[in-house]
């Protein structure tokens, strides 16, 4: 049986990646689902300053809106990752 927290992570990134085109993923993004993918729990929990810091860079600097679905699950994730 799947572990059922990665389950929940992996949809949760895949809402926040489906807000991008596939080849445009900010690379805060690209390094949060590999973590998930990794299971990676306390880096995220140890890293996800740096991953927002990124991100919100990432969107500052193109001139792109960050969409508060992005926002939202971001957040969810580091939640997730705080109550394990």
């Amino acid at each position: 049986m799947a572990d059922p927290i990665y389950m929940l992570m992996l949809e949760t990134v895949g809402r926040m990646t489906s807000c991008y085109e596939a080849n445009q993923l900010p690379p805060a993004v690209e390094q949060l689902r590999g973590m998930v993918e990794q299971q990676d729990y306390d880096g995220i929990r140890a890293g996800f300053s740096t991953l927002w810091n990124d991100l919100v860079s990432y969107h500052r600097e193109r001139g792109i809106q960050l969409q508060p679905r992005v926002s939202h699950t971001f957040r969810t994730i580091d939640t997730i990752v705080r109550n394990l």
